[in-house]
């Protein structure tokens, strides 16, 4: 099966066994799975991030609905998710009105998760009232203040992560 995409790419659908030196353009991820590719450019994407919806409704900016970008919208060429707070070097779900952003990762988690390193699951928080989850202000990881590190963090009611601190051991554990 061939897909065009605009005139850049003439995308092939296959399957990747063994993890690619390539990386995804959307997500930086290693190349695994099902994949769509470009033998004219090698060219690699992950099949989830070519089908990401190209408009999210989502909770964390329930203002208006982020569409999704391939480049950045900012002269400075860096964007910075506001979930995990670190700098998206792929894609972009983007709200112009308000200069929001998330990775595409970041967009699509789940709002309850586990750690293998704490018995209770964890509620995903788009902003952090203190009161309403685990009454503390510092990660219980990496012991960074918790609203400084993104706007989205992981919690319940006696222990809080933030956000990349949860993504970073979900990683390093191949659970992503």
């Amino acid at each position: 099966m061939q897909l065009q995409i605009g005139s850049k790419w003439s995308l092939r659908r296959g399957v990747v066994t063994v993890m690619a030196t390539n990386f995804c353009p959307a997500n930086n991820n290693g190349i695994s799975g099902e994949v769509y590719c470009c033998a004219k450019c090698n060219f690699d994407l992950h099949k989830s991030c070519f089908d990401a919806p190209r408009e999210l409704e989502h909770g964390g900016h329930p203002q208006h609905t982020l569409k999704l970008l391939s480049k950045t919208p900012y002269s400075s060429g860096k964007v910075m998710c506001n979930g995990c707070g670190k700098e998206n070097k792929g894609f972009d779900y983007h709200c112009a009105s308000c200069k929001y952003d998330l990775h595409l990762d970041c967009a699509h988690l789940p709002k309850v998760m586990s750690r293998d390193d704490h018995q209770h699951t964890l509620t995903l928080y788009y902003s952090l009232p203190h009161s309403s989850y685990c009454g503390e202000e510092y990660c219980a990881v990496c012991r960074y203040a918790i609203d400084d590190v993104g706007s989205m963090a992981v919690a319940n009611a006696n222990f809080g992560v933030t956000l990349i601190v949860f993504l970073v051991k979900q990683h390093l554990h191949g659970q992503t």
